[in-house]
């Protein structure tokens, strides 16, 4: 098996990098024209800083996605014939558990007594029920958390599409239940 080895860099002398302008933004107080523009300069130290860390990082970053990809794929290749095998093995263990308790109710029918199916006992493998929901009606769904609020953790807004909504429509947007957020950010390249 082939070894991956990603060396991780010393991250304290990447730190010693760029403390300075960090030590300045906690330190800095602007209340002046002359601060507000210090405090400017700063920003875009801290962008400069921003951007040597991703670029120092994001190769060993690419690698190592690249060998947990790698890795994934190889571990679903190799799992992908023993759980076909599982499933066939299944379907057959099933049809015959079904035709053995269709014998032993028959012959329970003619008997004072129930007759247990001939089946294997087998140590370390048992039958586990596991429940779960198939959302048949979302509209029918929401009508009912409509009328049970205290049941509304069982929807999940999708906020990637009011997001993009909320971007094309900015301010205008009107949802029942949703609020529209405008917030700006200060943005300094690090150039």
């Amino acid at each position: 098996m082939q070894e991956i080895v990603i060396q991780k860099p010393e991250h304290e002398e990447i730190q010693a990098e760029y403390a300075s302008a960090v030590g300045q933004a906690n330190m800095l107080e602007i209340a002046t024209v002359e601060q507000h523009g210090a405090g400017l300069e700063c920003l875009k130290r801290l962008k400069r800083a921003q951007k040597m860390v991703v670029e120092r990082l994001e190769p060993l970053c690419k690698k190592a996605f690249e060998a947990h990809r790698g890795l994934t794929e190889l571990r679903a290749d190799l799992l992908a014939p023993i759980k076909h095998a599982v499933r066939i093995l299944n379907g057959k263990l099933d049809a015959y558990e079904k035709e053995a308790k269709r014998v032993a109710e028959l012959v329970s029918r003619d008997l004072p007594i129930t007759v247990a199916p001939d089946l294997a006992d087998t140590a370390g493998v048992h039958k586990r029920k596991t429940w779960y929901v198939e959302v048949m009606d979302i509209c029918l769904l929401a009508e009912y958390v409509g009328r049970n609020p205290d049941k509304a953790h069982l929807l999940l807004a999708n906020t990637a599409a009011l997001n993009k909504m909320a971007r094309a429509q900015q301010g205008a947007l009107r949802i029942p239940g949703v609020k529209v957020v405008c917030e700006e950010q200060r943005i300094a390249k690090s150039a």
